[in-house]
């Protein structure tokens, strides 16, 4: 009966871990897909200027 009760509470506690990781992880992959967007739309407009001089 008690293990059963740990059990179920790991259970849980384990699901509960996963999802903010997983929730952690499609985050980080945005910002990072983010930041490296950003860095490549800069540069690509640093080149426009020095093609367009």
């Amino acid at each position: 009966m008690l293990l059963d009760v740990l059990g179920y509470i790991l259970m849980g506690l384990f699901i509960v871990l996963g999802i903010a990781f997983l929730v952690w992880g499609l985050i980080v992959i945005i910002a990072l897909y983010t930041a490296i967007m950003g860095a490549i739309i800069e540069d690509l407009k640093s080149l426009a200027r020095l093609f367009k001089k």
